[in-house]
């Protein structure tokens, strides 16, 4: 710093002595050229502190604990203010379309189980869009004999086993449950019979064991994910995009985290663990209320499991916009593309350039990449619903006398808006990581909203 200090002196002398005139111009350019990178060097400083946390200094991947997600939660509702904005309600249908309004030509009505809600915008963040259920290749018999099976998500009481199960773990009676999946619900889920004294548990995968630390491979989340992303986005067609989004995620996997807890169950005797294992046939016993299983795999290493007592699917349900109960009436007016259930929306993440609903999470898999599900994609669609969202509601608007209502701020304005907005893009940076985001851009004039 004191060497182009030293520099720009020489410099200022050099141009104003009897130099000749192409000395004078090289001192002057060489001066400019200094003063860039003064400037460039100031702006560093001030980026500086939003840049503490770099993923290349991580040397393993940790989860985060519930109370710092509790915690990070009840910081976003007090910060923007959401204690009185939160409606728990149902929604039964979407509709959009002309309700009479003269300043609004198209708003969306939301039928819920509390009433109807009118909106100019929507945002659909519902994950896979579905209630997970049973698989339809199922083959015990439903319909038949139900049987004790459920799936994981259903509300079974205050108990994770049934009421006949519950009966024999309290008079010390051994017991066997069977539990099908291979991701990280069905580990936990085994942890959890075995914790609260199930006997026997057997976890049947339909493919390989596989031990990711997330749900999708390390390239697509570690400090590499910008060159995998770029792969993805420069795709030449939605068709590609799908095939990579199976590719990295490529089923279910467990943490390393519950697979030392698994091996440790399976070294006590109480935990088996069958990959490219089925389930081919099922009877239930009503008197002995236990299943008797065919088994099909690969190792042939055991055929028929006995005395089962109950069966729990821990399957998840992949994203389908088609699966969504409030969707119909939208899909029906306005139709969407999709592939294999991931709608082929904008790039705004919006469902037509004239509709503004936006979806995110899973059902945004072609837009947002492989993490659409998790962190990293809830964050990008949230930058680019904001994003969107502002444009949207910052257009004019046409009040009945045919002006417009919403003009365009003054010079003067401008320059009063532009320190509050710098200050409050350095502030909101503190909380998402990077500079000059677009998280500012629906705060940034609260009477649009």
């Amino acid at each position: 710093m004191i060497v182009l200090k030293s520099c720009t002196k020489s410099i200022m002398l050099l141009a104003g002595s009897s130099a000749s005139t192409e000395q004078r111009r090289s001192a002057i350019s060489m001066k400019i050229a200094i003063d860039r990178i003064f400037a460039r060097l100031n702006v560093l400083r001030k980026v500086a502190r939003h840049l503490r946390i770099d993923d290349r200094d991580r040397v393993d991947y940790f989860t985060p604990s519930t109370q710092l997600f509790d915690d990070f939660c009840e910081d976003i509702i007090d910060r923007y203010q959401l204690h009185n904005m939160i409606v728990q309600a149902r929604v039964q249908h979407i509709d959009y379309g002309d309700l009479g309004s003269v300043t609004n030509p198209k708003v969306f009505a939301l039928t819920t189980d509390q009433g109807t809600i009118f909106s100019k915008t929507v945002v659909l963040a519902v994950g896979p869009g579905a209630k997970p259920q049973i698989p339809l290749d199922c083959h015990l018999r439903l319909d038949m004999h139900q049987g004790s099976v459920c799936h994981c998500f259903e509300e079974v009481g205050s108990s994770c086993v049934p009421d006949h199960v519950s009966c024999k773990i309290k008079e010390r009676q051994p017991t066997s449950v069977v539990v099908v999946g291979g991701g990280l619900t069905s580990a936990q889920i085994a942890d959890l019979l075995l914790s609260r004294g199930v006997t026997k548990v057997f976890l049947l995968l339909r493919g390989k064991y596989k031990l990711k630390h997330f749900d999708v491979d390390l390239e697509w989340v570690s400090k590499v994910r910008n060159q995998q992303m770029s792969v993805f986005w420069s795709a030449d067609s939605d068709e590609e995009r799908f095939e990579m989004l199976k590719m990295a995620r490529n089923g279910g996997s467990i943490t390393p985290s519950y697979d030392k807890i698994l091996k440790r169950h399976v070294a006590n005797g109480r935990l088996r663990i069958l990959p490219y294992t089925c389930i081919e046939d099922g009877t239930w016993c009503g008197t002995s209320q236990t299943w008797t299983l065919w088994l099909s795999s690969i190792s042939n290493s055991e055929n028929v499991l006995s005395g089962i007592d109950h069966v729990i699917y821990a399957t998840g349900s992949a994203p389908n916009i088609c699966n969504v109960p409030c969707m119909q009436r939208m899909l029906t007016e306005y139709p969407l593309e999709s592939i294999n259930g991931l709608a082929r929306i904008t790039e705004d993440l919006m469902w037509q350039d004239d509709v503004p609903l936006f979806l995110t999470g899973g059902l945004a898999g072609l837009r947002l990449g492989p993490g659409a599900a998790n962190l990293a994609g809830a964050r990008q669609g949230a930058e680019r619903i904001a994003w969107k969202i502002d444009e949207i509601l910052g257009r004019p608007e046409v009040d009945v006398d045919g002006s417009e209502s919403g003009s365009t701020p003054t010079a003067e304005e401008a320059l009063l808006l532009s320190p509050s907005k710098i200050s409050l893009s350095r502030d909101r940076s503190e909380f998402t990581g990077s500079f000059n985001n677009q998280f500012e851009a629906l705060s940034i004039q609260p009477d649009r909203i």
